[in-house]
């Protein structure tokens, strides 16, 4: 890759310098030496921290778009943070080259060694943040193609955006067949050449663009190029290892004066010139790389902004389409918003659509001109517009105001029926029989004329307009229409749409009657619209069922079933299949059984409802690309909930380039969505390699490869496996329990067809008849590779490697090796494997880490999360697995505190809303809708507005049930009782039926009273009512409501009705003892009786009154025989009362004492 030509060029041009400087101080030497690390101007700009870095790569405006997906905008950060490293390490570079040329300067060979090994270590960390960065710029241009691919950008070429997938195509095609062209890959490829040049000069061997099957690149390359994976070969730019020289730390002069240079042909060609070109901030590969970024992030703002555009002119322009393509405008938007179909596709259908309203438009125009409906309908209007007609009228003055091509035409159908009404005389006859209030005037009608018909039958319409039967029809029918166009916005079942089709006919029938034909009919046209409602009630529901806009989801460590309901109408008593395992209601409001999931509710918008559930997934494991190192595993993962993080075991050792994934041993951790899909690579098999090599021929080696794999995980594998890259002059024998197996080739690598179940050890052996220069090449490769992780900046690894590769980090460079040297070696290859594949792993790892450094430097850090983010930093390399957990924890830590925080936002958490929806509902709070209060008020301003309503509520309990301010004092109580037992002292009820007067209240009320009455002084009701006066002066009003219990407020009702019934008695009472009197007096009376009555009246012995006056029948003064009767009935009637009243003690006191009896009995 990149880091290796520049490392390894550079390693040249510092050591050669380096050695010339040492080996020969001479004015010559010295001035070649210092011209080499002298510094050189840049568009660098020096930073001294990482932070400080990444603030100045931002200044160059690397944009983002707001519309690509998650993935391609972490890239982008993960490269802007790569840039960072890339100047930070610069920066510390340039110090130390300034102090190697202090030392060239004066001739001092201790400061330079001092300084040498600092040097090539920054230099190293440079190149390698160099490399990353170019490498992940080939990653986004990939990730951009494959991007605009899935959109569809092939269906609107003429937009800009289509261009700028033409140019990233070129640089897929360089890709591939490695043509030159203007592509930015190409440019790549043309630095690297020029810096062929030099390092061929200075005893490189011969460069060439290696072709590889790069597994990084495999899955980008496989999502664009399915078909052509397996006969297509990913080429990148890369470095052949130099043959003269290995990097190693140098510890004294004599290692310097061996390393050969030729300042001659170096012209000047420095490591500032080199950074310049790859990273600077003015005509370098960056610049290049931001104008591709930049023109595709304003190329998608303007195909996004058209979008923007067609939908207001589509909107504004309705009228100029039909029902069924704006319906079908409607449906397409929505599957746009749902994300089912792509930009292009969708652009290019808004453009079809922009077109036909053109279209329309133009033909309208030309119809208008041509005496057009509209033409004929104005003149129609102007005709009748003298008329005195008031429904015509209103017909006429709708049609005026009307804007809406559609409407004028509805509305001048309307006039033409009404000013030519079939069957006139039948429809007056019918509407005056059906007797309603508006046609009263009309019930002596005769018919005479047509058009006086008219007349009167369209004033009768007019009249109609006010009926509340009709108002309700078209309010329903409006409602309908609404509903309609919400389905056409919702629905994705065809067989629907032909329903709503037959339903809208039905619609329009019933828009196009009159007044009068609506009231004829008005229960056959409500029965019509009842059932149209309930078809379409029944649509609604099964697009809810079906679209399936109800997930799971955790807030505040609470599951909630949440169902969106994206109709503007509450819907009562859906049920829609359970999917789900183990899923338990607790919502009253929600019902579960295996099958089926039954709401009583859903109110339009989110609905939420509290659960108890554990996430149910269902897994699939697909292998990609199967070799005997690194594998690349796609899963993919459907999740009965979303928004947690679950986890899900795997094999121990894989990697993940998924931002959203974290792998920790054989754990995988990842954020579920409805569905999750990612790729992992690492290694299938738990792998046994050794290596070992022998000599038969003085240019002829066979090496022996015992391959020993166990499938640690996967139930079976049968499936191509790749044993190892082919070369030239290269003969392979593979066996298989020492029976000789014919491997294929395909795509330059020898390929074995496995089959493996799990927990199954399958040995092999292959055999590989080598020339000796190729072992030779090899063993350069091994040797280079320890360097290389002895150079690593991951200083765990580094340490590893130090101890675990002694033996090859402190082997020579040699043309020749003898055998034994050669087989020992060998011995090291499985351990430098590992090794390495720890290292990619961390580079992983180091990815993932900044792209969390990267939003952690977006938000806004305390002191203390700024002093723990430097001492992570600080330490990152020295375990870079144990600083990525620390950043996620503090990044975490950040989050929890901006979340503590935002107790004043405006958007209602669920549970703190449903929470005030409970209070809302029990305690039947009044003109409260939380759903437009949360739009423009913050969870405080709500509470307060529910306070404030509950304290009201409150205040209207207390004066409910306090007697002093409920009207239930005990003087007024005792008053009444006392009132009616005074009433009854006299006579009894027998009296008063045997007279014909039926009271409204007897003694057993005012007893009734008296007990129920008891309460108020009870324990309980004090009790609760001291609690009411504590809760409510602590102002906890919810808590006051709940102190008094429903059984209290129960009795207050009841005592207030036996009270409210004695006061009313007792006034009609009094009203009939003074109607008595009245009536009295009308007739011949007797004074003495008249005298008595009023008497009682006065002393309020009302019955007594009415007895007296009931059984008294007025009489002349001089009739004594009146007088007789009146006094011996008088006297029968007090000797009956006496002897009534006397045997009834008698009974009561014999009751009395056999009671006494038996209690004593018992």
């Amino acid at each position: 890759m990149i880091d290796k030509k520049i490392y390894i060029y550079f390693l040249l041009i510092l050591l050669v310098s380096l050695s010339g400087c040492l080996e020969f101080i001479t004015t010559r030497e010295k001035q070649a030496c210092l011209a080499l690390t002298h510094y050189s101007s840049t568009s660098i700009d020096d930073c001294t921290s990482q932070n400080k870095c990444f603030t100045e790569i931002e200044k160059l405006s690397i944009e983002k778009n707001n519309k690509i997906p998650l993935s391609l905008s972490q890239n982008i950060d993960t490269y802007k943070n790569y840039l960072a490293s890339s100047h930070y390490y610069y920066t510390l570079t340039k110090k130390e080259l300034d102090l190697l040329n202090e030392g060239c300067r004066k001739e001092n060979i201790k400061t330079i060694l001092d300084n040498y090994n600092d040097v090539m270590d920054l230099f190293s960390k440079t190149f390698s943040y160099v490399d990353n960065a170019t490498k992940k710029s080939m990653y986004l241009i990939i990730d951009y193609t494959l991007f605009l691919e899935q959109q569809e950008v092939n269906l609107i070429p003429e937009e800009e955006i289509f261009q700028d997938y033409i140019l990233l195509n070129d640089n897929i095609n360089f890709m591939k067949k490695q043509i030159e062209n203007e592509s930015y890959l190409s440019k790549v490829n043309q630095e690297i050449k020029e810096l062929h040049v030099y390092s061929k000069e200075l005893g490189f061997r011969e460069t060439y663009l290696a072709k590889e099957n790069v597994s990084d690149l495999t899955l980008y390359y496989l999502q664009i190029y399915e078909k052509e994976i397996n006969s297509q070969e990913i080429n990148l730019p890369e470095i052949l290892r130099i043959n003269n020289f290995v990097y190693k730390k140098l510890s004294n002069i004599e290692d310097l004066r061996n390393i050969n240079y030729n300042l001659d042909k170096l012209d000047g060609y420095n490591f500032y010139i080199l950074m310049d070109k790859l990273v600077g901030k003015e005509k370098s590969l960056v610049t290049e790389f931001i104008i591709i970024n930049n023109r595709i992030t304003e190329n998608l703002d303007v195909i996004y902004n058209k979008i923007e555009d067609y939908q207001k002119e589509i909107e504004k322009n309705k009228e100029y389409l039909t029902t069924e393509k704006y319906n079908y405008y409607l449906k397409q938007k929505n599957y746009f918003e749902n994300k089912t179909i792509t930009f292009g596709k969708y652009l290019s259908e808004l453009k079809e659509i922009n077109l036909e309203i053109l279209q329309n438009q133009e033909i309208v125009e030309k119809e208008k001109l041509e005496n057009s409906q509209l033409f004929a309908c104005d003149i129609l209007v102007e005709n009748l517009e003298e008329q005195s007609n008031l429904y015509i009228s209103r017909l006429i003055s709708q049609y005026k105001e009307s804007d809406n091509l559609l409407e004028k035409l509805n509305y001048c159908e309307k006039i033409k029926n009404a000013n030519e009404i079939q069957n006139c005389q039948e429809l007056i006859y019918s509407v005056i029989e059906s007797e309603i209030e508006e046609v009263k005037d009309y019930e002596l009608y005769i018919y005479s004329t047509e058009e006086d018909c008219l007349e009167h039958i369209n004033n009768i319409n007019y009249k109609l307009e006010s009926n509340e039967k009709i108002i309700i029809i078209k309010k329903r029918i409006k409602e309908i229409e609404n509903k309609i166009n919400e389905i056409y916005v919702e629905n994705k079942l065809e067989e629907n749409y032909e329903i709503i089709s037959e339903i809208e006919k039905d619609v329009k029938e019933i828009k196009q009657k009159n007044n009068v034909e609506l009231i004829i009919n008005i229960n056959e046209n409500q029965e019509k619209i009842n059932n149209i409602e309930r078809e379409i009630d029944l649509i609604i529901k099964k697009i809810i069922q079906e679209n399936k806009n109800y997930t799971i989801k955790k807030i505040d460590d609470k599951y909630y079933f949440e169902l969106i309901n994206n109709f503007s109408e509450i819907i009562l008593n859906i049920e829609i299949e359970n999917n789900y395992l183990n899923l338990v209601s607790k919502d009253p409001g929600l019902l579960i059984n295996k099958t089926q999931i039954k709401i009583h509710t859903i109110y339009p918008g989110k609905n939420y409802f509290l659960v108890d559930y554990e996430n149910n997934k269902n897994i699939n494991y697909e292998i990609i690309y199967l070799s005997l190192k690194e594998s690349i595993i796609k899963i993919t993962i459907e999740n009965e909930v979303e928004g947690i993080y679950d986890s899900l075991l795997f094999i121990d050792g894989f990697i993940s380039k998924n931002e959203d994934v974290i792998i920790e041993e054989n754990n995988i951790y990842y954020y579920t969505k409805k569905e999750n899909e990612f790729y992992v690579y690492g290694p299938v098999f738990e792998n046994n390699l050794s290596k070992n090599i022998e000599e038969i021929s003085s240019d002829k080696f066979i090496t022996t490869t015992n391959i020993s794999l166990k499938n640690k995980f996967f139930e079976k594998i049968n499936q191509k496996l790749i044993i190892k890259e082919t070369k030239e002059n290269e003969i392979n024998t593979f066996y298989k329990n020492n029976k000789e197996i014919t491997l294929f080739e395909e795509n330059g690598n020898l390929i074995y067809n496995i089959e493996i179940k799990k927990d199954e050890v399958l040995e092999f052996v292959l055999k590989t008849l080598i020339e000796k220069n190729k072992v030779y090449e090899e063993i350069r490769e091994i040797i280079l590779a320890a360097e290389e992780l002895r150079n690593t900046r991951f200083l765990d690894i580094q340490k590893e490697s130090i101890k675990e590769l002694k033996y090859l980090l402190d082997k020579p460079y040699s043309e020749e090796y003898s055998i034994n040297e050669i087989e020992t070696i060998y011995s090291y290859y499985n351990t430098l494997q590992k090794l390495l594949e720890k290292n990619k792993h961390y580079q992983i790892i180091e990815e993932n880490y900044l792209i969390t450094l990267n939003e952690i430097y977006q938000k806004e850090l305390t002191s203390f999360e700024e002093n723990k983010l430097e001492k992570i930093e600080s330490n990152k390399y020295q375990n870079m697995v144990l600083a990525e957990k620390d950043l996620i924890q503090l990044l975490i830590d950040i989050k929890k505190r901006e979340k503590d925080l935002q107790n004043d936002t405006k958007s209602l958490e669920i549970a703190e809303f449903k929470e005030l929806n409970e209070i809302i509902n029990e305690n039947n709070l009044e003109n409260i809708d939380l759903d437009l209060l949360s739009k423009d008020k913050n969870i405080t301003e709500i509470k307060d507005i529910i306070n404030q309503k509950l304290k009201e509520k409150a205040e209207e309990l207390y004066y409910y049930i306090n007697p002093i301010t409920n009207n239930l004092e005990e003087d007024k109580i005792n008053e009444i009782i006392t009132k009616t037992y005074l009433l009854y002292e006299t006579y009894t009820l027998t009296d008063l039926y045997s007279i014909g007067y039926f009271s409204g209240i007897t003694e057993n009320d005012a007893k009734r009273l008296e007990k129920n009455y008891a309460f108020l002084e009870s324990v309980l009701f004090n009790k609760e009512l001291s609690n009411f006066d504590e809760k409510y002066n602590e102002k906890d009003y919810k808590g006051a409501l709940n102190a008094i219990s429903l059984e209290t407020i129960n009795r207050i009702e009841k005592i207030k009705s036996d009270y409210d019934n004695l006061t009313s008695g007792l006034i009609e009472i009094k009203d009939d003892a003074k109607k008595e009197i009245i009536d009295y007096q009308k007739k011949e009376y007797d004074v003495e009786t008249l005298n008595f009555a009023k008497t009682n009246y006065d002393d309020e012995k009302y019955l007594d009154v009415i007895y007296v006056l009931k059984q008294t029948n007025p009489v002349s003064k001089n009739s004594t025989k009146t007088q007789y009767i009146l006094i011996t009935i008088i006297v029968v009637l007090f000797v009956s009362l006496y002897a009534y009243l006397r045997l009834g003690n008698k009974k009561k006191e014999k009751t009395i004492a056999e009671k006494k009896k038996k209690i004593l009995r018992h």
